[in-house]
């Protein structure tokens, strides 16, 4: 716990911001893919690995694009605040929209897919409803930050 306090104490204020943003998407993460574990083997060794994999491979890239843009944004708390925020939404949002697009159709969307999808979504057999769909998850995510 003292490492964690002198980490903490370490950074500046809009870097100790940035990670209380992304610690407090930490649930949230692990509620999007708590819906992919299903039939996971329950062991302790098993929930160790999920946790790591959720804070390593989930949450580690995204707290360092926020310090990043805390240091490069360093006069301009609020919009390096802002810019986290839309970034940790927007990040939120892509999970669960490639969880549910995994669960339906047995693939990840990655860049190729996303710039289809933005291009040509009514081939893809998706109504226009469900980009109003899409945006309205978009603004309750936004709100929940």
């Amino acid at each position: 716990m003292t490492r964690i306090r002198a980490f903490l104490a370490a950074l500046s204020k809009e870097q100790q911001s940035a990670v209380t943003l992304v610690a407090l998407n930490v649930p949230l993460v692990a509620l999007i893919l708590l819906r992919n574990l299903k039939g996971m083997d329950s062991g302790l060794l098993s929930l160790v690995y999920h946790a790591d994999l959720i804070l390593g491979w989930y949450m580690f890239p995204p707290l360092l694009v926020c310090i990043l843009l805390t240091l490069v944004l360093a006069a301009r708390r609020r919009i390096a605040c802002t810019m986290c925020i839309a970034l940790l939404s927007f990040y939120l949002f892509y999970l669960l929209a490639d969880s549910l697009a995994f669960s339906i159709y047995k693939f990840h969307i990655d860049f190729f897919w996303l710039g289809f999808l933005v291009q040509y979504f009514g081939g893809l057999g998706i109504p226009a409803i469900m980009i109003l769909a899409a945006g309205i998850v978009l603004a309750a995510i936004v709100l929940a930050e």
